[in-house]
């Protein structure tokens, strides 16, 4: 398998400069979902089979709208596991890891169009805020708070607090659910009859193909290892999946 990226076009310095501020922040979460998957002694599935998973996952009879669950379930809250990862002072990821992350983050940079508004930085913002947002769950600090108080936060943000995999797939979800956007609603792309309408069957045609295009270059070999830390096993697959779908899908604020 090859495993080096694709070469990435020219970038502006500014979008460089963004762009390795994406890269230190998913780093740090990356980072958070090894010490938490270390802490429960999750075993990670057989590269085999993962890739077996990954290709079964997209129902090619279905579009992405299709994907949208009115409940996703987060793991349980895990005292011994929350107690066990306040221990781990430090997490080495490998070098490889973060190249294919830089790699990936500048093409889904370059994916985005030269538009007035969903654009790159668009994106940025979004992801900012939505930064924000998530830093504003407090988590008690786990070396002095009893159980309860763990639990009393987790269950209180319906276990987003406890789960890195869920933060990592909210962030990665508002960096990707603007890309390749035309620039307009897709209610012109409908009155257009845009080709992507008909793939689509006119319902959240832009942030469908978004999810489509981010999610295909992610499962493309060059990105393997990065993969391997984003989930190791079908569960954290699905469970990614189901995140990163109706994150991006809550995005068409014309769908209820």
């Amino acid at each position: 398998v090859d495993k080096q990226a694709k070469p990435v076009s020219t970038l502006t310095a500014r979008q460089n400069r963004i762009v390795d501020w994406h890269v230190d922040l998913l780093q740090r979460l990356l980072t958070n979902i090894i010490a938490h998957r270390q802490a429960l002694g999750v075993k990670p599935d057989t590269a085999n089979r993962m890739r077996v998973a990954e290709k079964n996952l997209k129902n090619p009879d279905q579009m992405v709208l299709d994907e949208v669950q009115d409940v996703i379930m987060l793991p349980q809250y895990d005292a011994k596991a929350a107690q066990k990862q306040a221990e781990i002072e430090s997490v080495e990821i490998d070098p490889i890891v973060i190249s294919q992350l830089l790699n990936y983050i500048q093409n889904i940079a370059l994916m985005y169009c030269d538009n007035p508004f969903h654009n790159f930085e668009h994106a940025s913002h979004v992801m900012m805020s939505s930064i924000k947002l998530l830093s504003r769950i407090v988590g008690p600090d786990i070396e002095t708070a009893d159980d309860d108080a763990g639990k009393s936060l987790h269950d209180h943000t319906y276990g987003i607090t406890s789960d890195p995999l869920t933060q990592f797939s909210v962030i990665l979800s508002a960096l990707i659910h603007d890309v390749d956007h035309s620039g307009v609603p897709n209610t012109q792309l409908i009155k257009e009859n845009h080709e992507l309408c008909t793939l689509f069957k006119n319902s959240s045609v832009a942030e469908q193909h978004s999810v489509d295009i981010a999610w295909d270059l992610l499962m493309e070999d060059a990105y393997v290892d990065l993969r391997g830390v984003i989930y190791s096993n079908e569960q954290e697959l699905e469970r990614f999946r189901q995140l990163v779908v109706n994150a991006v899908m809550a995005t068409d604020i014309m769908d209820k």
